[in-house]
């Protein structure tokens, strides 16, 4: 898939949306309990993240998705164990 960079409300809201989902999956496979890897989930969340960037989509887009399909334990898994960056702008996506 390209990223095209272009402004889209819809493709935003599928890329928020499919982040959402992986990131759910990230979040359940991630830890010592779990019962394999969530590298897969992080590389098809890298992938949606890069191209809602590169849309130049709105946080609060990504924000209402990740309210909408994580939990608060979710949410936290998942900005405890990404990189730095990408953390980051999930955590401003999910600032009020």
């Amino acid at each position: 898939m390209t990223i095209t960079g272009t402004y889209s409300a819809s493709a935003c809201a599928k890329d928020a949306q499919a982040l959402a989902r992986e990131g759910r999956l990230f979040a359940e496979h991630s830890g010592p309990a779990a019962s394999y890897s969530a590298d897969t989930y992080y590389i098809d969340m890298r992938r949606f993240y890069a191209d809602f960037e590169a849309r130049d989509c709105e946080p609060a887009t990504l924000g209402n998705a990740l309210r909408a399909g994580l939990t608060p334990q979710e949410r936290s898994v998942l900005t405890g164990y990404l990189p730095r960056d990408m953390a980051q702008g999930i955590r401003e996506a999910l600032s009020p």
